[in-house]
């Protein structure tokens, strides 16, 4: 099998329909006017479509039937593998990913679109669980700041991606140390101030390389500043409570990192804001 039915066998039915189908050149049906799967001609309630990979036509309506059909995730021409079905192992795994993805995307324009205002709120509770200040930040920038109506050229160059790999590293290097008995499980002092380091280490890199030469007047360079100060204040909240909890004695009673990375919903409004576009 090529490299490019590889790709194609990963693919659902639902997004090969979506994504890898498209009207023909008119030059190409110069040669063949009538649809291989029911021999009808081509005409405006029969349209002609083009399926990838393969690059077979077929009538628009005669496709929906073919795909329908027990080995519809075969091209019935040349036999190319079309979509994975939700029958093996790990192609229902992948179909079931796909499905969710598309049905996120779906959801989340339809939020844009009709609730501006739920949407900013789901933003800022992803960014909140995310625990990337450099991503609050580029958002708080980009709402609520004209930094870049009048800064053209400002930009994060990718840091809130590193910071997200920095951060699932300490994730690793803290489970390791909790299995052996360093660091306890649950809210700690120490998590909360290694977790907050590395958000300041990941935003004075991010001001030296790069954003203090993006930002020219001094104006705007005070506002960034003061961005970046609240981003890290509003993304590390529950933190700073662990903090205070610590430093006043009491037991934290914030849900904190096991049900970040547990909770469904809140695993969904991560995936709604964050995992399609991926930042």
């Amino acid at each position: 099998m090529s490299d490019l039915a590889m790709n194609f066998s990963s693919i659902s039915k639902t997004a090969f329909l979506k994504y890898h189908v498209s009207p023909p050149d008119p030059a190409s049906l110069l040669d063949t006017t009538k649809c291989p799967y029911c021999w009808d001609t081509y005409h405006p309630l029969h349209p002609a479509i083009r399926i990838q990979p393969c690059n077979h036509v077929f009538g628009q309506s005669c496709l929906l039937t073919m795909v329908e059909a027990p080995d519809g995730n075969l091209c019935p021409l040349c036999r190319t593998l079309l979509f994975s079905t939700p029958d093996a192992s790990l192609g229902r795994f992948v179909w079931v990913m796909e499905t969710s993805i598309l049905w996120l995307t779906d959801l989340r324009a339809s939020i844009v679109s009709t609730s501006p205002g739920l949407w900013h709120v789901l933003c800022v509770l992803a960014l909140v669980v995310s625990g990337n200040a450099i991503w609050t930040a580029e958002y708080m920038v980009s709402l609520y700041t004209p930094l870049r109506s009048r800064n053209a050229s400002l930009s994060f160059d990718g840091m809130g991606q590193f910071h997200f790999k920095a951060r699932i590293l300490y994730m690793q290097f803290r489970a390791l140390a909790q299995t052996r008995g360093i660091m306890v499980k649950g809210p700690s002092a120490l998590d909360a101030l290694m977790v907050m380091g590395l958000s300041i280490g990941m935003m004075v890199l991010a001001w030296c390389f790069g954003l203090h030469r993006t930002v020219k007047p001094r104006r705007d360079r005070i506002t960034l500043l003061w961005v970046l100060v609240a981003a890290l204040l509003t993304t590390h909240c529950t933190h700073l409570w662990t903090l205070g909890c610590c430093y006043l004695g009491l037991e934290p009673l914030w849900p904190a990192e096991a049900t970040k990375d547990n909770h469904p919903v809140i695993s969904t409004v991560m995936a709604l804001v964050f995992g399609v576009e991926g930042g």
